[in-house]
Parts: structure tokens; C-alpha cells; sequence
């Protein structure tokens, strides 16, 4: 049987219309994040599950930062990274010195608030100088505890001893209007407010226009209750620092000198750099302090031939110490014998002068009667500063080209941390890594 021609052609499929691939199968998310699809709608592979909790531990440790740093939480996780990181001695140090530097600047400020009329212009700068040592002592215990310098700690704790004695020998005395009312009715005789025709007097007395014995008398034994706590406040910042030292001690140790290595010699050197940035600390406070004490009585005293030359030596003599820092971090060596021999220049000038504040003239031709005090305490205790500083300084002289610059170049290290450019650092491994077979205990 024949088969027609339509029979025998083949059968063709109608043409497709064109679809694309199918689309994957949903994505099943956790917590917002896409989590593979299990293969084949069964239970989770290992692989998936890793995946899974991989992802799982990281959110939550996200979550536990985020809560650290958020505002509410932000202090408490510093404070406890700080305490972990620094030790609990360390910690207590910088927290002592923080409370109690606050209550004195809070006590000398209800000094100057009941003293408003009765401070002369030198017992104001003195009490402005009493708030900025407690913070500069403040700055003093975080930067030691910050750097982990058991020379630093020794130099917050001298700083303190230092303000702690000057404190008591300040507050202990008289108030000035006190002092110059007693002495003129003593020298004088009746009421001081009637100008004596001396010169030294009159200056004196025109200090007394407007004020009675009365409200002086009464305004006197309220200021001296408040100076004698800040005397006490400021002994408790002395000791219960000087407490904490075998704390610290045993927290910080030699730190400091896991970037040096065992060598004595290096460790020598930077010791007596430390010492050197320690004292300069401290005499640029006490010689700023003398300058701002003198500026203020001395533009209008008639002493004031002898308080400018002290002003002028004492602002020669910082802008000097700030040369010295440059000079001994660079190792050079000129700056070094400029500053040495205008410290001589400088004790010259300071014992000049203090042989003029004695021995004490008649009232009537005293011209120093209200800076003899502690104008003689600035002069000794500069002195002994300024010979100490001479002598730190010529031991670092005697102690360049040994290689302590590539360790206090720039800026000090802290553990660790250099100031050199990327790209530029040389032997950065090599220094900071302790010497082998030398271990800190």
C-alpha cells in the first residue's frame, strides 16, 4: 500500500517559544543574610552548617562590640579595656589622681570665690597655679601610665611632693591684707587706712582702701579653714600615690625597655634621657609659675627694677629647657653647651636676687615685704632644680652617637610605636624585638 507524500514527510515538533532557565530556588535567609539552600529540600549538609554558625558567632561577637561602643555603654568599656590592658594598680593611680585633683581645684575655687576684694594679684596667680598643678599632675600620672614608665610614675609622684610642700608653705602663711594691716598698725600705730606719708607705706597701705578690721578679721578665719583642707587634699593625692608605687611596680617593672633589648648600656642611656624629659617637667612648671608670680606684682610695685630682671631670667630660662628637650632627642651637641652655660647665667641671677630679699629692711624701706616668702622658695628651690638638670644633662651629652636616637627620634616610642614615614623605616623589627635569650619577669 502506497503511502501518500504527506504520510512520508516527517513529523516535526512545533517550534518552542524561548524561556529562561528557570530561576533558583528562593533563598532561605537567618537574621537578614542569605544562608545556602539545602541540597535537595534535605537536612543541612556540615558544609552549610559551618557556614551557618561561622556566621552566627561573628554576629554575636558584632553585637557584643556595638553594645562596647555605644554611648550608654562607651565609658564602662574603656574604663575595663583600659584596666585589663594596664593593670588594676595602674588604674587606681590614674583614677586617685583624678578625684582628688578635682577636689582641690574645687577647694581653691571656693578660695577665690570667698576672696573676691581681699586677694592681691599675686595670691590670685598662685591659686590659679595650684589648679593648673592638680591637673598638670593629672596629665602627669595618665602619661605614666600610658607609656608604662616606671620613671615616669617616680617623676608624677616627685611633681606631687613638690606641690604638696609648696602648698603648706603658702597656705600656712598669712593672707597678705592680714599681714600688711598688722604690720602697719604695729609700725604706724591707730587706723592704717589714714595713708603714712613713707612711700613704702603708702604703697602698702592703699592696698587696705575699703576694707575694716571687722569684715578682714572674720573673712580671714573662713579662707584659713579652706586652705588648711586644701593642704590636707592635696597630702592625700601625695600618699595615696606613693601607696600605689609596689602595685605599679609590679605591673609596669621594665616594660619600658622590651624595645631596647638587653643591652646594659642602651638601657643606661635611656634611663638617664627619662630623667632628664622627668625634670624638665617639672622645672617648666616651677619656672613658669615664678615668672607669672613676679609679672603680677611687678608692673606696679616700686621693686620693679628687681622683678623684671627675675621675670625676664625665669622666661629665659624655660624657652631654654624647651631647647634642651630638642637638643637631647637630636643629639646635638651645641644646643647642649648653650643651655649649660645660660643655666650658670641663670644661677647667677637667682642668687643675686635672693640675697636682696635678705636680711629684712625696716617696713619703711622694705620693698619686697609681700614676695620675700615665697619669692625666697621659687629662688632656692630653682636653684636645686636647675643644678640637678645640669647635671642629668651633661651624663646624656656624655652618652651621644651610642644609638638612643633611633628610640626617642621625632617624638619618645611607646611600646612600640614609631613615628617613622612608610616606606622609610629601617630596622624597625630589629628594634623593637627583645635581644634573644633575654626575657622580662
Amino acid at each position: 500500500m502506497q503511502r501518500s507524500r504527506a504520510d512520508a514527510m516527517p513529523i516535526r515538533a512545533p517550534p518552542r517559544a524561548y524561556s529562561p532557565a528557570p530561576a533558583p530556588a528562593p533563598a532561605t535567609f537567618f537574621d537578614g543574610v542569605p544562608v545556602p539552600v539545602p541540597r535537595q529540600l534535605t537536612s543541612a549538609t556540615s558544609d552549610d552548617l559551618l557556614g551557618t554558625t561561622a556566621y552566627s558567632a561573628s554576629n554575636h561577637s558584632h553585637s557584643s562590640d556595638s553594645l562596647g561602643s555605644s554611648p550608654s555603654g562607651g565609658w564602662a568599656y574603656g574604663m575595663k579595656k583600659f584596666v585589663i590592658a594596664k593593670g588594676r594598680w595602674s588604674f587606681s593611680f590614674v583614677a586617685w589622681s583624678i578625684v582628688t585633683g578635682v577636689l582641690e581645684i574645687s577647694l581653691v575655687l571656693w578660695q577665690l570665690a570667698l576672696s573676691i576684694g581681699y586677694y592681691t594679684s599675686h595670691e590670685i596667680v598662685l591659686s590659679i597655679a595650684s589648679m593648673v598643678a592638680a591637673v598638670y599632675s593629672i596629665c602627669l600620672a595618665i602619661n605614666a601610665t600610658k607609656t608604662e614608665n616606671i620613671f615616669m610614675v617616680y617623676g608624677a609622684i616627685l611633681f606631687s611632693t613638690i606641690v604638696f610642700v609648696a602648698s603648706v608653705l603658702v597656705d600656712k602663711s598669712e593672707a597678705d591684707l592680714c599681714r600688711i594691716w598688722d604690720t602697719l598698725v604695729l609700725t604706724l600705730g591707730g587706723s592704717p587706712t589714714a595713708l603714712p606719708p613713707t612711700d613704702s607705706a603708702y604703697w602698702f597701705a592703699k592696698y587696705l582702701t575699703g576694707v575694716s578690721f571687722q569684715s578682714l578679721e572674720i573673712w580671714g578665719d573662713r579662707v584659713n579653714a579652706i586652705r588648711v583642707a586644701t593642704c590636707v587634699v592635696t597630702g592625700l593625692h601625695l600618699v595615696g600615690q606613693l601607696i600605689m608605687v609596689p602595685g605599679i611596680w609590679r605591673e609596669v617593672r621594665w616594660k619600658v625597655f622590651k624595645k631596647i633589648g638587653a643591652d646594659r648600656g642602651m638601657r643606661w642611656r635611656y634611663s638617664i634621657y627619662t630623667l632628664l624629659i622627668v625634670q624638665v617637667q617639672v622645672n617648666v612648671y616651677f619656672a613658669a609659675l615664678a615668672g607669672c608670680y613676679f609679672i603680677s606684682h611687678g608692673w606696679w610695685s616700686y621693686s620693679r627694677t628687681f622683678l623684671i630682671i627675675t621675670t625676664g631670667g625665669y622666661v629665659v630660662y624655660t624657652c631654654g629647657l624647651v631647647m634642651l628637650t630638642w637638643a637631647v632627642r637630636r643629639e646635638k651637641r651645641a644646643p647642649v653647651v648653650v643651655f649649660l652655660f645660660l643655666a650658670l647665667f641663670i644661677e647667677g641671677i637667682l642668687m643675686i636676687q635672693l640675697e636682696k630679699l635678705w636680711p629684712i629692711a625696716p617696713f619703711n624701706d622694705d620693698k619686697y615685704f609681700l614676695i620675700r616668702e615665697v619669692g625666697t622658695f621659687f629662688c632656692v628651690f630653682n636653684v636645686f632644680l636647675l643644678a640637678a638638670c645640669m647635671l642629668t644633662t651633661t651624663a646624656c651629652a656624655l652618652n651621644f652617637g651610642g644609638g638612643l636616637r633611633k628610640h626617642v627620634d621625632g617624638v619618645a616610642i611607646e611600646l612600640g610605636t614609631t613615628t617613622t614615614a612608610k616606606g622609610a623605616q629601617r630596622g624597625t623589627a630589629d628594634v623593637l624585638k627583645p635581644a634573644e635569650g633575654w626575657t622580662l619577669h
